[in-house]
């Protein structure tokens, strides 16, 4: 049984065309347009890009760069998500095996005087700070 007529056809029109269409892919003029068509896409797209993102941001609406976006910082949190939880997961697998002794805690010795102490405190020379008339504090 021979090929069918839609085959028989096909291969005909493609005995035809491809002999002109290799000589034409395979001339430096057609490099050059591809390379000319593609930057345009591209300039055009960008264009297009900006205006309508400018359109949903005057809707106060996110522009899928913004959506892009927050996807790419949601995966990051995820993955940090889960790293942190692999961490908190081996640490405790061993304080499950063997309990830690516990030391007493240490005495807290006195602290830090606080802002307020500070701020009363005498400076050089033994001289006290004036005391703020806008402070609701006096």
């Amino acid at each position: 049984m021979g090929k069918a007529t839609w085959r028989r056809a096909f291969d005909a029109a493609e005995g035809a065309v491809a002999p002109r269409l290799e000589k034409l892919v395979h001339e430096s003029g057609f490099a050059i347009a591809v390379v000319l068509v593609q930057r345009s896409r591209r300039t055009v797209g960008r264009t297009v890009e900006a205006r309508t993102q400018q359109a949903w941001h005057l809707l106060n609406l996110p522009a899928g760069t913004d959506v892009r976006r927050l996807r790419r910082q949601l995966g990051d949190l995820d993955r940090e998500v889960r790293l942190l939880r692999e961490d908190v997961q081996r640490s405790a697998a061993p304080a499950e095996a063997a309990p830690l002794a516990v030391a007493p805690p240490e005495p807290v010795g006195p602290s830090r005087p606080t802002r307020t102490a500070r701020r009363n405190a005498p400076r050089a020379g033994g001289v006290a700070p004036a005391a703020r008339a806008d402070d609701p504090r006096r």
